[in-house]
This record gives C-alpha cells, structure tokens and sequence, in this order.
C-alpha cells in the first residue's frame, strides 16, 4: 500500500503556471519520500505526458487513472494553493477519499 496520494489543482492554470505546479508537487513529494514514505505524486506523472496532446490535461481525462492510484493508498493529501477549493479534480479526489474511508490531511504554508 501506498502512504500517500498527493493531489494539488492543475487544470485551470496556464501552461506555465503549470510548470510551477509541477515543480512544487515534485518538491513537496521528495520532502515525504525523504521522510521515509511512499508517495504517488499524479502531477508528477500525467504533466510530461500530456504536454504530448494525446491525452487531456483536464481531470476527466485522468478520472479513472488517478481513482485507481488513490484506492491504493493510505491517506490524501491535498496542497492548498490559490484555486484549490475550486478544483473539480481535487473536490471529486476529496469525495472518492471519503467515500473509501481514506483520510485527508490539508498542506498549507508548504510552498
């Protein structure tokens, strides 16, 4: 099992916000990897690929990928950046957690 699935909002950034986006996930996964954890970054995963085009950068595209990822792991940490609470992606991940009795930690202050 994994510890962590480590979720931050992603689709309605511009691309280069995007890169930031992916930087800090990658940061804040080896930070909890460091520490000694298994963490599942999706951000981390799905950006370089979807800069191909061949698969959307929005979260329905990944709905099933991430939902599987998620089901593996212990807990759900959600990165509190400006439009989180707006995130489809992060609000659907938030509800399938508790729908599966995963629980969910709030980082904030970690960028």
């Amino acid at each position: 099992m994994i510890d962590i699935y480590l979720a931050i909002p992603y689709t309605n950034y511009s691309d280069h916000e995007r890169e930031w986006i992916f930087e800090t996930a990658n940061r804040i996964a080896a930070k909890y990897i460091l520490q000694g954890n298994t963490v599942i970054s999706p951000i981390s995963h799905s950006h370089p690929i979807a800069k191909y085009d061949l698969i959307g950068k929005d979260f329905e595209s990944w709905r099933k990928f991430n939902f599987e990822l998620l089901n593996l792991c212990r807990e759900l940490y959600v990165v509190c950046i400006d439009g989180w609470k707006k995130s489809t992606g992060i609000k659907a991940e938030i509800e399938f957690a508790k729908e599966h009795d995963i629980p969910i930690k709030y980082l904030s202050g970690m960028i």
